[in-house]
């Protein structure tokens, strides 16, 4: 039998054991906003395998200059409410378009410059600082000898794609306007074919203050008075201005999910090679931005496109019919290539020869044959099979890692069992900590999805608070069912208890990224589930880190048990005492 000095040791290693697993927990959160990026997604071709197909037509007189502005975190309702920005609208297309999701800064700018989705770029949260392989517009544009210069005050894009610009100039006084100014006006002054401007203000008052407060609508007039001074320095009639958000902002702020008020941003687009006079039209998507100034300045498209240009916007004297169905047979031919040419390489890589000489073919090799005249529809839908396929076999290829989280925690619980500690409080502990996270998040009108992030302080404070009333909803569950068990079990019960809802908690994030994969490619998963891992791991830190410490902290004053420090007494004994023998 256990001492009771072994008893104090075993539960003081325990809690270091789960103090330990905390920390390797944040350490894995740290490392998830990096590791939901990918440089080579599985639905993209590499860059030396991209087809190249030239331009099949090109403006007879194309803009000197293509100006795109970037108002980082403007909503559509607030840039509508902008003097500036609404009297371009009355001459000019004043559209809208929708971020794609998730609905973060540096997936939108992939976006805008690759005209594809992120499930192609591989760009998926701001935790990609690295220079992004994915073809741009700005790339070919320097690739067709154009000068391509860019500015801002967030230095995403000169991170991104510095050799895509000649050069990316960042200030970072955001929040001194005139040294933002100047900057921008020394760039106009410079002579280029293309100029990206980027403002970081929207964003960082919009996270501040929310998308709905008096300070949000503050900026956002104080901005389109600077912004009214910067369209004096843009000849419209030799110019093109592009005007567009990365994202918008929840009413308190936050940004990522597929929220409309987060998607949904302004594309206002005047000058040269526009139609002139207001427009209406369905909702666009970001990547069409790319595509479309392609068109412009007649140059080859993005080579990793998946999106078509914004069509109805140009104006028909310089972009006639025979223009546009040039280049559109050049955008479906182009995007034939390079789905055929991905079925290929996949086929090449999942068949394997035998030494016999036999082509071995599987599941996923099967699904990439399709007849070499097949339409683009056609390979769009093997490509997507062909990934289903893809995922099906990952997602096997990890059961055993899977069964390396699993079958512990079930030989955990079949030894709970075995020394008769009751096993309800196990089913509804980690229940009721997600259970009243979620309800509380809901109190709050805050949605289970990256935009529930206003700040990292604010989500912090409110992942602390649902840490603590699920804890608090988890201990007096447990206390409930606990009541009957025998008082000679009741310590050790409560301590395996606690300890095996704190590895429940540690286990949600590694699971969900073995059964979903850490590089997860067409389609990617809601909003809410993508969230999920950061939510839970934060939660499982906190779990196991207070599970930890009270194990070390009341190891010292474990007492003794009564098992442990009365000696048994045969039944014999009793008996004779009590009959007198």
């Amino acid at each position: 039998m256990p001492t009771h000095t072994s008893q104090k040791l075993a539960r003081a290693l325990i809690g270091l054991a789960l103090v330990a697993l905390a920390a390797l927990q944040g350490l894995m959160i740290l490392k998830y906003v990096r590791a939901a990026n990918t440089d080579q997604p599985l639905g993209a071709l590499h860059p030396d395998r991209h087809p190249v197909t030239p331009p099949r037509a090109r403006p007879a007189d194309r803009p000197d200059r293509v100006v795109l502005v970037v108002l980082d975190g403007l909503r559509d309702d607030t840039a509508r409410q902008m003097p500036a920005l609404a009297d371009l609208g009355l001459r000019w297309p004043f559209l809208s378009a929708q971020a794609p999701i998730p609905s973060l800064s540096r997936p939108s700018y992939a976006s805008m410059a690759s005209g594809a989705e992120p499930w192609r770029t591989g760009i998926r949260t701001n935790g990609f600082a690295s220079p992004v392989r994915v073809d741009t517009f700005m790339r070919r544009a320097r690739d067709a000898g154009l000068k391509v210069r860019g500015a801002g005050n967030l230095d995403f894009w000169g991170q991104n794609y510095a050799d895509d610009f000649n050069p990316w100039r960042t200030t970072h006084a955001w929040d001194q306007p005139q040294e933002v100014d100047a900057l921008i006006h020394q760039m106009l002054a410079l002579p280029s074919d293309l100029l990206v401007i980027h403002l970081i203000e929207m964003d960082r008052v919009g996270h501040d203050h929310g998308g709905a407060s008096p300070q949000y609508a503050q900026v956002a007039q104080a901005l389109d008075a600077r912004l009214k001074k910067l369209f004096k320095e843009i000849d419209l009639q030799r110019q093109t201005l592009i005007i567009t958000a990365d994202h918008g902002h929840m009413d308190d702020g936050g940004h990522g999910g597929g929220e409309p008020v987060v998607r949904l941003v302004p594309l206002l687009m005047a000058g040269k090679g526009i139609k002139p006079g207001p427009a209406s039209g369905d909702v666009g998507d970001l990547g069409q931005i790319a595509p479309t100034i392609a068109l412009l300045l007649g140059i080859e498209l993005p080579r990793d496109l998946s999106l078509p240009p914004v069509e109805a916007a140009l104006d028909p004297t310089l972009f006639d019919a025979a223009h546009l169905d040039a280049r559109r047979a050049e955008w479906r031919d182009h995007r034939a290539a390079y789905e055929r040419r991905w079925l290929e390489d996949v086929h090449a890589a999942w068949t394997s020869v035998r030494w016999s000489g036999e082509v071995v073919g599987n599941d996923v090799s099967a699904a990439t044959v399709v007849d070499q005249s097949a339409s683009l529809e056609t390979l769009i839908e093997a490509r997507e099979r062909t990934l289903g396929e893809i995922h099906r076999d990952h997602r096997v290829a990890r059961t055993p890692l899977v069964a390396l989280i699993v079958v512990p925690l079930l030989v955990l619980l079949v030894i709970g069992g075995l020394r008769g500690f009751k096993m309800a409080p196990i089913a509804v502990a980690p229940v009721a900590g997600l259970t009243t996270a979620a309800l509380y998040l809901g109190a709050l009108g805050r949605p289970f999805s990256f935009s529930a992030i206003a700040s990292y302080g604010q989500i912090a404070v409110e992942i602390g608070l649902c840490f603590a009333l699920g804890l608090a909803a988890s201990f007096a569950l447990q206390a409930s069912l606990l009541r009957k068990v025998d008082p000679e079990i009741k310590t050790p019960a409560r301590l395996f208890h606690a300890t095996y809802a704190a590895l429940l908690h540690a286990a949600v994030a590694p699971l969900f990224w073995l059964l979903w994969g850490f590089a997860i490619d067409a389609p990617l998963p809601g909003p809410a589930l993508m969230f999920l891992p950061l939510f839970a791991g934060y939660t499982g830190g906190l779990f196991c880190a207070a599970a930890g410490l009270a194990c070390i902290l009341t190891a010292p004053f474990m007492p003794p048990s009564t098992a442990a420090s009365t000696p048994s007494t045969p039944s014999s004994m009793v008996h004779d005492g009590a009959t007198g023998h």
